[in-house]
């Protein structure tokens, strides 16, 4: 059985491959959504751990409330390998993010 292959390309896809100093990148993302853009988010590694923060009072998982377009994880070389998820998030493995990267041309990293 294959499995599937990732969503759609988004305008924008930002990667968030760590847990800290993504305020500046966050806000930016934010601001994105704001202003209509469709943008998804990919969370990877530590950047995992940004499911549970918030970012100025507002918790990552209702960015889609603002605008994100979608919020996308990868479980490969999570700190945690099995977090709780809220429904909303779409789980991609290592080879799923591998065709993701490949199909994006340019990935911005905070």
């Amino acid at each position: 059985m294959t499995a599937p292959g990732p969503p759609p390309l988004p305008d924008q896809l930002f990667v968030l491959d760590r847990g800290e100093d993504s305020g500046e990148f966050l806000d930016m993302l934010l601001t994105l959504c704001t202003f209509g853009m469709s943008t998804s988010l990919l969370l990877v590694e530590s950047g995992i751990t940004a499911l549970t923060a918030e970012h100025r009072g507002i918790p990552v998982t209702r960015f889609s409330e603002m605008g994100l377009q979608q919020l996308m994880v990868g479980l490969h070389g999570a700190d945690d390998p099995d977090p709780e998820l809220p429904d909303s998030v779409t789980t991609l493995n290592s080879d799923q993010i591998r065709d993701l990267y490949a199909r994006v041309p340019r990935i911005l990293h905070p």
